[in-house]
């Protein structure tokens, strides 16, 4: 898991922490705004309250009579006091000298009226202090209800905060594991493919991944993990390629030359009949000239799959009078007919490579094929593309075999084709001189029924040979 906070649980608490800070705040601004309306309420009642005395306090220094105006001035008070949460105080400077000096109201101007809170008997109160001439009028307003009222908005607030925290908690856990969880797919199926095991794949869906960058994620993951796994496994069966390559070539040349070396043995050992000698010396020269065959089919394999070749311009009219001299002796060596019929057409090759590509599929033709039978070459040109096809109606080629028969070394019939010399390297020899030239190579077969196979060149490089003169002069 690392030294570092995993990020599920780096989403939960950054966005607690906000929440709670924005809930706790704004909750006690709220608390403190209700309080702060409560106490500008029960002020401007305290000031109402002073000015209404102040005004009465004037109208009666006017009067004639002090002992009427004491009088009705002691009468208001008390009405004024009466409700449980006023307290007036009417008096002059020397009266009330200690209460005005400790509140600072010793300079109050005629008229003015000054309100504020302050602590009495360890009480909050807001008492308001006018001038009236040499009297000065005081009210008090007791304000611990409000603050009772306030304590307990708090207090009850807390308990909220507290519940709240629990409840946030609990759903940010939630919605953090939620979003961060299609991550912790994606980061084990990342673990998976850094040990090795390129074949874990993630629904990368967006019901699953529940978000656009996770599912781009997860989808190119799924990507890199299969073309991994895909480049991967190309790379095991190169390699197992290379080793059955080996150790078919191995096997190809050991046995005929245990067998050469043998049947050398015995007429270097002993003193043999005519016929049997004779017999013995076919044998070696076949096995020799098998194995000759097999060196230079597996030399121009090498060699094709490293260098570069010049392509000349050549008629198929040409290419088929080489060819029909070529497959005489397989004519005569299988004992079949080989027809070559190639439409005129001026193509650019290198042509010793490409009569051995077709030879080859002739010579499998003919192995494939029984005593008299007719084997067909025939050349169509298209719009794109020459098309050179060898058929015959011989043995055929199951279909589960089509796919590996241009492997080196591959024989549907083995030991038939060992009878013939083969060696399994003809098709594989075919399909290089066909990508060489830039072209396809396609087989269909039937089991019984026969073989074809279709040589696909390309005629963008067609040449403007005239293939009727070119083959006349060189039946000249």
């Amino acid at each position: 898991m690392g030294d570092g906070m995993k990020i599920s649980l780096k989403i939960f608490v950054f966005t607690y922490c906000i929440m709670m800070l924005v809930t706790v705040a704004g909750g006690f601004i709220l608390i403190d705004s209700a309080y702060q309306s409560d106490i500008k309420q029960a002020m401007d009642s305290a000031t109402e309250n002073n000015e209404i005395l102040y005004t009465y306090v004037a109208t009666l220094e006017e009067l004639p009579d002090s002992n009427y105006a004491e009088y009705s001035l002691a009468g208001l008070m008390q009405r004024m006091s009466g409700n449980g949460q006023d307290k007036v105080i009417l008096g002059d400077y020397g009266e009330w000298k200690e209460q005005i000096v400790l509140n600072g109201y010793e300079d109050i101007a005629e008229g003015q009226i000054i309100s504020s809170i302050i602590d009495v008997n360890r009480q909050k109160v807001i008492q308001v202090t006018s001038r009236c001439k040499d009297r000065y009028i005081i009210n008090y307003y007791d304000i611990t209800d409000i603050l009772k009222r306030r304590d307990s908005n708090y207090g009850l607030y807390r308990q909220v905060i507290i519940l709240a925290s629990v409840v946030i908690a609990i759903i940010l856990y939630l919605f953090s594991f939620y979003i961060t969880r299609p991550l912790v797919k994606v980061t084990a199926m990342a673990e998976q493919i850094a040990k090795g095991d390129y074949s874990v794949r993630v629904d990368d869906g967006y019901r699953k991944m529940k978000s656009y960058e996770a599912q781009k994620l997860a989808g190119t993951l799924n990507l890199l993990g299969g073309n991994t796994e895909k480049y991967i496994q190309e790379l095991k069966d190169s390699a197992q390629r290379k080793e059955d390559f080996l150790g078919n070539f191995t096997h190809e040349i050991k046995t005929p030359l245990t067998s050469i070396i043998g049947y050398a043995d015995l007429l270097r050992t002993y003193d043999l009949a005519p016929d049997k000698r004779r017999e013995y010396g076919n044998f070696i020269y076949n096995e020799g000239k098998r194995l000759e065959q097999l060196a230079l089919n597996l030399l121009q394999i090498i060699v094709l799959g490293k260098t570069e070749f010049v392509m000349a311009d050549m008629s198929t009219q040409e290419l088929g009078r080489r060819l029909r001299e070529s497959v005489r002796f397989l004519e005569e060596k299988y004992s079949v007919t080989v027809c070559v019929d190639l439409e005129p057409a001026g193509l650019k090759m290198e042509p010793s490579l490409m009569i051995t590509a077709v030879m080859n599929l002739v010579d499998n033709a003919c192995k494939a094929s029984k005593s008299r039978q007719e084997i067909k070459v025939t050349g169509e040109k298209g719009e794109k593309e020459y098309v050179i096809t060898v058929t015959d109606t011989g043995c055929g080629i199951p279909a589960e075999e089509i796919h590996k028969i241009m492997e080196p070394f591959y024989m549907v019939d083995k030991s038939r084709a060992r009878k013939q010399g083969g060696a399994g390297l003809g098709l594989a020899l075919v399909q290089k001189i066909v990508f060489i030239h830039k072209g396809e190579i396609e087989v269909t077969s039937k089991a019984g029924k026969g073989t074809s196979v279709m040589l696909k060149l390309s005629m963008e490089n067609e040449n403007k040979i005239d293939g009727g003169a070119e083959d006349g002069q060189s039946e000249e």
